[in-house]
């Protein structure tokens, strides 16, 4: 039996394959490895950095400016060039019905103006970079976190009378601003001393700043950072160490929370109790008296029930994505 070669000719000589010949095996082609997914592109923090810095600057130029505008309007240029007869203008212009409004007014706006314009430049939608998401916490636990935002705001008034104690010109200031106006002009200035710094402040330090921190560094050092920003704008030493207890708390609730909204309604409703309280207060008075002690175990138990509170109700990102994940998309969508 003759073995048959894989090729064998045909009648015109063409050569073509043995059925019975083994079918030689494919040859492999060459796999190509999967490319490496490049690592997310970090957060740029330059920016929350920067931008406090700016708008403190900016809101101390523009609040000193319309104040000489407004003592010049008062008295004339004689008492701009003399700081003894500048500062009584500042007190006479403290006294009238409308200079909380003239005073305060400038720097909220710029805070406002500060963080909507940076949102707006941002590639992440103005809601996630701001943090007007919604809170993460029931909206029945307001009462208790206004009630630990008002302990902490306590906690820095009292740590102040403790350091520093004797009267204060910031003190006596506020004092003249409560007092200074009756009816529904003092309940107008009311609304804005505690309203548009809720507003304001928040949507800035705690929303545009803490969050993009949060995006880069671990939420304490982001916490600290924001609040140092947020005591700096108070601008008054004494009023800058004051405020650092309730900005740490403030800074906590937005990071648990993952929203400024509850912030916003805790910040407001103290300033309005604290205006408030000063139109009755004595500053000649001891401050640790028993209501102070009842007002410091309440704002404790809710303290410890708003810790416990965020625990039981930790933020979650579920409902929409994460402000890192936005960037990151924005980003590798216009290389």
């Amino acid at each position: 039996m003759i073995r048959l070669s894989p090729m064998m000719p045909s009648r015109t000589g063409a050569m073509f394959p043995d059925p019975n010949s083994p079918t030689p095996p494919p040859v492999p082609y060459p796999v190509q490895p999967p490319l490496p997914i490049p690592p997310p592109t970090p957060p740029r923090v330059w920016t929350a950095l920067l931008l406090p810095i700016l708008s403190i600057l900016a809101a101390i130029f523009l609040g000193g400016m319309v104040a000489a505008f407004a003592v010049l309007a008062l008295d004339g240029f004689g008492e701009l060039g003399d700081p003894a007869a500048f500062a009584q203008s500042i007190t006479k212009l403290v006294a009238n019905p409308f200079g909380v409004i003239i005073l305060v007014l400038p720097g909220q706006l710029t805070f406002m103006g500060a963080a909507f314009g940076a949102a707006v430049l941002s590639p992440i939608p103005l809601r996630e970079r701001l943090r007007y998401n919604r809170s993460a916490l029931p909206w029945w636990t307001i009462p208790i976190l206004a009630i630990s935002t008002f302990f902490f705001g306590t906690l820095g008034g009292l740590a102040i009378d403790y350091f520093f104690p004797g009267p204060h010109e910031q003190l006596e200031l506020f004092l003249q601003m409560a007092r200074s106006s009756s009816g529904p002009i003092a309940i107008l200035n009311i609304a804005v001393l505690s309203a548009l710094p809720g507003f304001s402040e928040e949507s800035l330090f705690r929303g545009y700043v803490q969050g993009r921190f949060l995006q880069r560094w671990p939420p304490a050092l982001s916490i600290v950072l924001s609040t140092i920003f947020f005591a700096l704008a108070h601008a008054d030493p004494i009023h800058i160490l004051a405020v650092v207890p309730v900005g740490l708390w403030l800074g906590v609730m937005a990071w648990r929370c993952n929203s400024v909204f509850p912030g916003m309604i805790c910040h407001a409703l103290m300033n309005a109790i604290s205006f408030s309280a000063l139109r009755y207060a004595d500053p000649n008075d001891n401050k640790l008296t028993p209501g102070t002690f009842v007002v410091l175990g309440v704002g404790a138990v809710c303290t410890l029930l708003a810790i416990y509170l965020m625990k039981r109700y930790p933020p979650t990102n579920a409902e929409s994505p994460t402000a890192t994940e936005l960037f990151n998309a924005t980003t590798n969508l216009t290389e």
